[in-house]
């Protein structure tokens, strides 16, 4: 079961495809010459700030200005500057127009990644392309079903947004001392703490005294607290929440307490509070708010 949503986070994404077969003549004939030069067409658009948990599409995001899409003639993952590629408008269309055979050819479809952004979608299993098979001839049959003429790609992103430390949090509750920062109400500083008979608040402001319950606890609701005010949440640090989560619905800080430090699972604690950890500092690809 999944227990944290990603914030601001696309939880399913769809592509449409959009297939056009432009000169085709029929099954007999060969060697014919397509009447535009042999050129393909990939046209598609850049989506960023989506809805929670919405698909990846112009209904539910915001087009991104200002992104190139390239093909990666060579696929070394960069544009080189031989690559064909377009500059996203200001709703975030693109269209490319190159050279291509009449032959069926794997192209890979990128994007030139920016500053403050995460790739959302496509993930795998071809994270950070599309893989499609284009080819101009008249003959549809050497190409295969999978090859076309002209196709529909898109890309999602959203922004990586920054992380903080626990420190921040438990200062920055409606309690103070520090100024109150909102993103507490998405949870409540008195909201019960899973078994612990304590409230969030009150697990933050506890002596941990080497109780690995804390010591997770603490890494635990910082991250929280980071996704909802905005932070990108990467895929191992969800895996490590999940695995908290469990671990806290199953355990009391006292039942924690009592375990020695060969302890599987007081080790187990450690391991995803150091993991969390690097993620709240900033070490894992969200940089530490300045």
């Amino acid at each position: 079961m999944k227990m944290l949503m990603r914030a601001g986070t696309i939880l399913a994404m769809v592509l449409l495809v959009a297939v056009a077969f432009v000169g085709v003549a029929s099954a007999g004939d060969s060697g014919c010459t397509p009447s535009d030069g042999c050129k393909c067409t990939v046209k598609g658009a850049k989506y960023g700030y989506c809805e929670a948990g919405t698909c990846c599409s112009r209904e539910t995001c915001t087009g991104l200005e200002g992104w190139k899409i390239y093909i990666d003639l060579n696929k070394n993952g960069m544009w080189d500057e031989n690559e064909p590629y377009d500059i996203t408008n200001e709703t975030g269309n693109y269209l490319i127009q190159f050279d291509c055979t009449q032959d069926s050819v794997e192209y890979h479809i990128r994007e030139v990644q920016q500053n403050g952004w995460v790739l959302t979608f496509p993930l795998l299993p071809n994270y950070g392309y599309h893989a499609a098979y284009l080819c101009c001839g008249c003959n549809p049959d050497p190409c295969g079903d999978a090859c076309h003429k002209s196709i529909w790609r898109s890309f999602c992103n959203e922004p990586l947004g920054c992380t903080r430390t626990p420190g921040y949090w438990k200062t920055h509750s409606v309690y103070g001392p520090a100024p109150y920062d909102s993103t507490w109400a998405s949870i409540g500083e008195d909201t019960l703490f899973y078994k612990s008979g304590q409230s969030f608040y009150e697990v933050l402001w506890t002596e941990p005294r080497g109780n690995a319950y804390y010591i997770l606890s603490f890494q635990f609701i910082a991250a929280q607290l980071n996704v909802l005010s905005g932070a990108h949440l990467p895929p191992a640090v969800e895996d490590a929440m999940e695995d908290a989560a469990v671990l806290f619905n199953t355990y009391t800080p006292s039942q924690i307490a009592q375990l020695k430090g060969n302890s599987a699972v007081r080790q187990r604690f450690i391991e995803l509070a150091d993991l969390i950890n690097d993620y709240n500092e900033g070490e894992l690809g969200v940089p530490h708010c300045t």
